[in-house]
Formats: structure tokens, sequence, C-alpha cells
């Protein structure tokens, strides 16, 4: 550390924090002294009060939601405050568009970002955008399921996204026969592959959805961005005016993700299933809320003891894609890397009859299509399909006694041994590690 080591750099900040607190000074070697003054401008500092303010009041309203008193929800609600700055401040504060990346890791983090109930299917990525310029879209097709990009106006905390997102499938592009592509993002058309920017809008989110199925074999696609257009290039400092702008934002999104992706959606998955927990509904929710037009969704608000399950059971749907996950009922996707909270089309086994069944409990079953609720009593489930011209019907639910969950399920249902599930966990984890790069 320069001059002085490690250890006088730890003593001199212990002894200047003493100082501090005790009304007096003390140097620190290499640092000149302000002697305490704050240097804030007024507008800033009244800014950081009302940031303060609004995320005072999104906190309360955590730890007063409809499931707070519950000591599982509780833990989770500790976690999930916190986590919402993060996003808020990952999502509106940080991204500059002269500066464009496909973020992922500062987004989308199992185990860290996953409000939104965020698919362990899906490769999340996201780039935020000035409607007035152009970018250059290229990479390399991989083998998923497919390929997704939402372009939205980026919302202000109040009202969400301002207009109806506009999707683009990356597989109605054309491409070359090794898989390369290129594609425009531009306010005026452009001949070839172009996505349409919003031209008005300085602030633009392309979010990115990709779907893996075979987490063991199939390969993302390579994804870049840069800015295309000779106008200059700002400095990645934002001025005072653009950061009390976005600051405002961050403080409103806090309590805007907190109500709309988490409070308000339990409730009204419960309204949908007619008050009853254990029990699916529709989720009618407009594009306009950041949902996927191309997608039809289904949730559940499960609530078991130790020692029930909930078998689920539904016709096996034919489109592109389906997948059921679960996660809090603040909407943090559960653990999908150690634990076996999420199956797709893929995954899945289907009996002779065409169904699916899946068990959702807490202990092992023994048998295929196991979720894992991990620490969660009380949750939600989400049932995904996408890009089907044929939406099944929504899933049948029963709780069961969890020690006779096999009476409920065709005598030819395999069994599956605590080897077996333990190598097949193996095996999920280590692919999920290998796409996050972990």
């Amino acid at each position: 550390m320069h001059d002085i080591t490690r250890r006088d750099w730890l003593a001199s900040t212990i002894v200047s924090l003493a100082a501090t607190a005790s009304g007096t000074s003390a140097a620190v070697p290499g640092e000149r002294q302000t002697g305490g003054t704050v240097h804030i401008s007024p507008a800033v500092d009244a800014a950081w009060k009302l940031y303060y303010e609004k995320v005072e009041r999104t906190r309360q309203a955590i730890y007063s939601s409809r499931f707070s008193g519950r000591p599982d929800v509780q833990r989770a609600a500790n976690e999930y405050f916190l986590s919402l700055q993060a996003v808020a401040y990952t999502t509106f504060m940080a991204p500059r568009s002269a500066y464009p990346l496909f973020y992922v890791h500062s987004r989308y983090e199992p185990q860290i970002f996953g409000y939104g109930l965020l698919n362990p299917d899906f490769r999340y990525r996201g780039a935020t955008v000035d409607g007035a310029r152009t970018y250059r879209i290229w990479g390399r097709r991989g083998t998923t399921r497919f390929l997704d990009f939402q372009v939205d106006v980026a919302p202000d905390g109040r009202s969400g996204p301002k207009s109806e997102p506009k999707n683009y499938r990356l597989d109605n592009f054309q491409a070359g026969s090794d898989g390369r592509f290129e594609i425009i993002a531009s306010a005026d058309p452009h001949p070839g592959n172009w996505i349409a920017l919003p031209g008005s809008a300085p602030h633009v989110a392309i979010s990115v959805r990709e779907a893996l199925y075979d987490w063991e074999h199939e390969t993302l696609t390579e994804l870049h961005i840069e800015v295309q257009d000779d106008k200059p290039l700002p400095g990645p400092l934002l001025s005072e005016q653009e950061f009390l702008q976005r600051l405002e934002v961050v403080g409103d999104m806090v309590g805007y993700i907190a109500e709309n992706w988490g409070m308000m959606l339990v409730d009204l998955t419960l309204r949908m299933a007619e008050g009853q927990r254990n029990r699916f509904g529709w989720q009618k929710l407009p594009s306009s809320a950041g949902t996927n037009p191309n997608a039809n969704y289904a949730n559940c608000i499960y609530d078991l003891a130790d020692d029930e399950a909930l078998l689920i059971e539904f016709d096996a749907p034919t489109g592109l894609y389906w997948g059921i996950q679960l996660g809090d009922v603040y909407l943090r996707s559960t653990d999908a890397i150690y634990h076996q909270s999420s199956l797709n089309g893929h995954q899945a086994l289907r009996s002779a009859d065409g169904k699916v069944r899946i068990v959702l409990s807490k202990q092992d079953p023994g048998v295929p299509n196991w979720l894992d609720s991990v620490d969660n009593q009380l949750g939600i489930i989400q049932f995904r399909q996408y890009f089907t011209d044929a939406v099944v019907p929504l899933p049948k639910t029963r709780v069961v006694d969890k020690r006779k969950i096999v009476d409920f399920l065709p005598a030819d249902t395999p069994r599956i041994s605590p080897e077996q599930r333990g190598k097949s966990l193996r095996s999920r984890r280590l692919a999920m590690l290998r796409h996050y790069g972990y």
C-alpha cells in the first residue's frame, strides 16, 4: 500500500477512528487532512436524505407484509431488503449508455440477485442504451433452446416500463453458416438485421433471455454490444444533475420492485387461485410490467408442513420451452445450483400416460421429478410456457402425506436411490457452475 505497510495502515486507521469519536483529529500517513469538513452540495445532501426516507418506507413495508410474521419469511426479508438496493444501483445508477455492456454478474447472480423470480434455465443479460444512438450487437449462436431480445423504455420507479416491449427472437435474424450474426440497434431503420429503438428515450433496456434445456450439453450464445455511431463519448462520471435524477429513480425502484415484484404478485397469485394456497392460477400481468409476451405464466403459493408434500400434475406442453421453479414470497428464486428446485421439459420425466407429475417436498421422496423446497415451507411456484400454440390447462395439485406419496403416483414410476440422486445433483451443479463461469 504505497509507502506504508498494511499493519501501519490498520493501526493509523484505528487511531483516526478513535480520534474522530473523541472529537480530535489524527494524521494518517500519506493523506491530507480536511479538518472533518463534509464537502457535499446542498442538492446532493438533500437527495441522499430523501433516498434514505424512501428505503426506510420500503423496509417497513417488507417487514409488515402478509407473511412477515413467519420465521422463515423474516430470514428472507433480512437479505431481500439489502438486495433490492443493490439491484436498483446496478440497474439504474451504474450503467452508461455510451459504454454499453451486456451485464451478467452485476444483475443476475444466483444466490445474490434473484428478484422477480428469475428462471434458473435462463441466462439473463441486459444492456442500457440511448435510443438516439446506434449500436452494433454481434456474436455467435449457441445451441440453447432460444434467445430473445426484449426492448423496453426503462422504468422510472413509479409506473414501470413506459411502453409495451418489443421482442426479437435471435433465430429470426440472418446468421452465417457458423452461427455468427450481427444486428444493428437504432431508431432509424437499417437494412438487414435490425432492432428498433425508441429514439426519444435516453434510457432503453435491452434484456436478453436465453433458454437452456439440456444443461450439461448445450452451449450459450456469445453476445457483445458496442456503440456504432461517431457521436462524441461523454466522460463516465455523472454530472450532479444526472446523479440526482438517477438517485431519485434508484430510491423509487427499491419500493417499486418490492411492491410490484414481490408483495403484489403474491397477492395477485392468491386472488387468481380464489384465495387458496397450494392451487395454481394464471398470472395475468400486462407485458408492460416486464413479463415476456411470448410466455404464459401460472403461479401457485404453496404452504406445506414438514410431513406434507405437494403433488403437481399437468399435461406435457408441446411448445418450444416449458419449465417450473420455486421461489420465496419475495420472489427470490430458490437456489437451483445445489438443490433441484427447478425442472424443465428436458429434465422432467413423463409418465406413460403423457402427463408430468412433480413432487414438491423438503425431503427427497425417492422418485423422479422432485422439487426441493429447501428452507421454504411457504413459497411460490411458477410454471412457464414459451412459444407455444397450445397452452396446457392449469396444473392440478394435491397435498399428501409425504410418506405415502408413491400411493398417488403411477405404479410404474421409477425409484431414485440416494446414490442416484447424488449423482444427478452433482451433474446438475457442475453444468450450472460451468455456465456461470464459477
